[in-house]
């Protein structure tokens, strides 16, 4: 499916690397928003191995992303954060804003 994705122009994945090694990654999808027709960018992953999370590297690797959908002609970038973690208050300091609550539920199998 990626695959697909990828090759349609609609999935991008960015990659950090350290020696050689890879520490961290975000994948992308893209489309038009049905809305305003403008070209969107929704968070699949980002991760970093927590040894590439010291320092500047994590800021840096958005902002390299950032760089990179804006050169495609992407306007809005949406991401999802866990409440479980900090990564909220990072993205805040990045410029990103709260915008809405989402909500999941997870569907159980029922025995019929």
């Amino acid at each position: 499916m990626f695959i697909r994705y990828e090759r349609a122009g609609r999935y991008i994945l960015f990659t950090v690397r350290s020696g050689g090694r890879l520490s961290g990654n975000c994948a992308m999808y893209l489309d038009k928003s049905a809305h305003t027709q403008t070209l969107i960018a929704t968070e699949d992953t980002l991760y970093l191995l927590p040894e590439a999370r010291k320092g500047r590297v994590a800021q840096h690797f958005v902002r390299y992303v950032e760089d990179a959908l804006r050169l495609l002609g992407v306007s809005e970038i949406n991401i999802s954060v866990k409440t479980v973690n900090k990564a909220g208050r990072f993205f805040r300091l990045l410029g990103y804003r709260h915008v809405e609550n989402g909500l999941t539920k997870i569907l159980e199998v029922e025995n019929v």
